[in-house]
């Protein structure tokens, strides 16, 4: 037990300090400040997050165009910690971020065992993407957290003695995911049918005078969805009489879905992030299933498709991802044959629909990296109890049954890494990279921050060392500082890659005159 203890909290401390370290060497790159992020959702996300503070009910005056929960929780931060503040931001989503990973390490030892606990939790520390989007202005650690914490609750309430707190605790943690992404909700048949297989007969308290028990042995989970299920209602519904008051038109939570259900299912999609110009395909139609079946080739592909962020590119920017070592491409093979082998269907029903259900809604929209973290999240589980099945197995001299999960493991690791994997960072990346850095260092030149301003013109040279503009903005900001030899170096590199730069030319004559 006490060996057990030991590796948990040395796990959340190394976890701890790797998402640290990141976050204090983000807060000096041009992906930290949102402001300059124009197109990003981080920047759609502050934006509302400062409309909140103004007027938490009316805010703009518009329909929620985006779940609105994680703005709230941002406009909340800003509220306590002052508007802006990136870091606290960033400080809070590494807290969250760990309590989700213990969640999973406590939701992997009820179903299995602790060990396989912990060795879901060191896949989740370790987890490169989820790192990435975590400790940034983004929704998807928020997302993560509440759905892994709402499967979580959900099996606490049917390991505990009988009690309506419990189910309606679940409830409103199921109502906070759907305001922070609505796809959540899809899972509510798959509750229902779950309740009624598990083997439980008595879900809710008996009385000594008033008795729920009940020949139909659907009673009892029937009456528990439906306090799931309003206790969810009553956390959403105070979102859709606001979009109702300023708009007198219905819209549940936010108008986003039927945007991203164009992006990924015109006649023109890719299935991954592109917005499309053709017709919408009906799911009644063959291209409709064309491209669903695609989505499912792209959604197991090993490649971490990007939109707002580039894994690839954050770890070339900031090496010290390179600690977090773990990928979709182990995780996931790994994870689909434990569930095969994992057994148990009544008991485990609902977490494996749970873990189905975060594959389908990506698949039915389009694929992106951030999108397929919570499927990945669940996934760590049956992930840890395939490599302790292994060891257990050949321990005790028995093949089979690890042979079964290697080969399986193998097959879909091999399907998952046909191509295509495009290159890891297109050059489309280094352009956009190239326009963030030149708004930001810009605004610090003009603030006077010319520290920070260092700091994202050297990173920018040493990503983009072929270009002229970006020498030339580097002894921009030497010159700011005094610096004039490093700035008259970095204007002659500019005239050496292109002889013709002729603001090089013009800067070098006037420092020459200082």
């Amino acid at each position: 037990m006490k060996i057990k203890k030991t590796v948990l909290l040395s796990l959340l401390g190394i976890g701890f300090l790797i998402r640290f370290l990141y976050l204090f060497h983000l807060q000096f790159t041009v992906f930290f400040n949102p402001i300059f992020l124009k197109g990003f959702d981080q920047r759609t996300f502050n934006i509302q997050a400062l409309e909140i503070l103004k007027h938490p009910f009316y805010v703009n005056g518009k329909i929620f165009w985006i779940a609105p929960l994680y703005s709230y929780f941002l406009a909340f931060i800003y509220f306590l910690f002052g508007k802006n503040n990136f870091f606290a931001v960033g400080f809070i989503g590494i807290i969250i971020d760990l309590f989700t990973g213990f969640l999973i390490y406590f939701l992997g030892k009820k179903i299995v065992n602790e060990w396989t606990g912990l060795g879901a939790l060191f896949f989740y520390i370790f987890y490169r993407t989820i790192i990435v989007y975590s400790t940034t202005i983004l929704s998807d650690g928020l997302i993560v957290f509440l759905n892994v914490a709402f499967i979580v609750i959900l099996y606490y309430s049917l390991n505990k003695k009988p009690n309506y707190i419990f189910w309606i605790f679940s409830g409103i943690v199921l109502g906070l995911a759907s305001l922070a992404r609505a796809t959540i909700l899809i899972f509510l048949p798959f509750l229902l049918i779950g309740l009624f297989l598990y083997p439980r007969q008595d879900y809710l308290p008996q009385k000594k005078h008033f008795s729920l028990k009940n020949k139909n042995r659907f009673f009892q989970p029937s009456i528990v969805f439906l306090i799931i299920l309003v206790s969810a209602i009553l956390i959403i519904l105070p979102i859709t009489l606001r979009n109702w008051y300023v708009s007198r038109t219905f819209v549940l939570i936010a108008k986003e879905g039927f945007t991203d259900w164009k992006i990924g299912n015109s006649i023109d999609s890719p299935g991954f992030f592109y917005y499309p110009h053709g017709a919408l395909l009906s799911p009644l139609g063959l291209g409709f299933w064309i491209l669903f079946l695609k989505k499912i080739f792209l959604f197991f592909n090993t490649y971490e498709w990007p939109q707002d962020l580039n894994v690839y590119f954050m770890t070339k920017i900031l090496p010290v991802l390179k600690l977090a070592f773990v990928h979709f491409g182990f995780v996931v093979p790994v994870g689909v044959a434990g569930i095969f082998f994992m057994g148990n269907i009544r008991k485990n029903f609902l977490f494996y629909s749970f873990v189905f259900i975060q594959f389908l809604w990506v698949v039915l929209f389009f694929v992106v990296d951030r999108f397929r973290l919570p499927f990945v999240a669940c996934l760590m589980i049956p992930a840890a109890f395939s490599l302790r099945a292994i060891f257990y197995e050949l321990k005790n001299k028995h093949l089979i049954k690890p042979f079964a999960i290697i080969l399986t493991a193998g097959l879909i690791f091999f399907f998952s890494s046909i191509p295509p994997i495009p290159k890891r960072i297109v050059p489309i990346y280094y352009k956009i990279f190239y326009q963030i850095s030149y708004r930001n260092i810009l605004y610090d030149i003009k603030t006077r921050n010319f520290t920070d301003a260092e700091e994202k013109a050297k990173t920018l040279v040493r990503l983009i060392p072929y270009a002229p503009n970006t020498h030339f903005l580097l002894a921009s900001v030497y010159l700011g500082e005094d610096k004039i030899e490093q700035a008259q170096k970095q204007a002659e590199e500019s005239l050496q890659i292109d002889p013709n730069y002729i603001i090089a030319k013009k800067f070098l004559q006037q420092i020459s005159k200082l």
